[in-house]
Formats: C-alpha cells, sequence, structure tokens
C-alpha cells in the first residue's frame, strides 16, 4: 500500500520538520510550550521533547540538526550563554508581568471610557423615545460635531 505522505529529502514528514523548526525557534527564544517538560537548555534532546517528536524522528531531520547546531555554535562563539540563565529567565518573566499589567490597565482605562459612552447613548435614546411616544415629533437625535468627527475618524 503506497502511502501519499509530503517528505522531505531528509526523509521527515513536512509538518514534523515545521514542528522542529518552530520548536527550536521556542528553545532559542527561552519560551518553552510547557514548564516541567525539560530544563529549557539548547540541546537535541530538548529540542524533540519540545517538538512532541522522538529522537530517532530528530536525527532523520538532518537539516532540523545541522541548523540547530549551526545557531548553537553561533551562540558559543558569540561568548553568550547557551541558555539563559534561571535568573535571565525571571527577569523576562517579570518584564513579561509587568507589561500585562500595564495592557490590563489601560484595557480597563478603554473599558471603563466605552461604558460612559454606552451611557451616555442609552440616555439619549431613552430621550428620543420618550419624545416619539410624546408625539412632538422631535424624537430624531442628532450627533453633535464633536461625535461625528470622532466615528469618522475611527
Amino acid at each position: 500500500m503506497t502511502q501519499n505522505i509530503k517528505r522531505r529529502a531528509s526523509g521527515t514528514r513536512t509538518e514534523t520538520q515545521e514542528s522542529l523548526r518552530e520548536a527550536m525557534e521556542r528553545l532559542f527564544a527561552g519560551k518553552t510550550r510547557e514548564k516541567g517538560l525539560h530544563d529549557g537548555s539548547l540541546t537535541l534532546v530538548n529540542l524533540a521533547v519540545e517538538a512532541d517528536v522522538g529522537r530517532a524522528t530528530l536525527y532523520r531531520a538532518e537539516g532540523v540538526v545541522e541548523e540547530f547546531e549551526r545557531r548553537l555554535a553561533e551562540i558559543r562563539e558569540a561568548g553568550a550563554d547557551a541558555a539563559p540563565t534561571a535568573k535571565e529567565k525571571a527577569r523576562l518573566l517579570k518584564d513579561d508581568l509587568a507589561n500585562a499589567r500595564q495592557r490590563i490597565r489601560e484595557l480597563e482605562a478603554q473599558t471603563d471610557t466605552m461604558a460612559q459612552q454606552i451611557q451616555v447613548l442609552a440616555l439619549q435614546l431613552h430621550e428620543a423615545n420618550r419624545r416619539l411616544a410624546d408625539g412632538d415629533g422631535s424624537g430624531v437625535i442628532v450627533l453633535s460635531k464633536e461625535r461625528r468627527s470622532r466615528r469618522e475618524q475611527g
């Protein structure tokens, strides 16, 4: 039985190659997909674990292995540590947390502003409905120039 599977010259499936390359990027960035799977050091074994493939599959992906080893050699030649230390990871996580908290504050401020705008619009709608119910014919709301210009900008 012949299987119609996309393969690269090295004998591994395209999806596996992509998975390995994505895992390699995460490892080099120090941002692994799950805590506790491995220690985060830049090794081929950790690359296989991060990509959720067996080591034999990893070694069949020769292009990926060669790229990993080349990038690792470049890091070592530049004098940088192969893997971020726990202290560096903690600092990165603290920075991420601070950025997330700042973004939350910004979103909360936007939410408050939008809630106030909704309240104003609800009051205007209520007033328009009251006028229509009274039959005075003035139930049409005309937006002020300021509101119209903000709407046209957004």
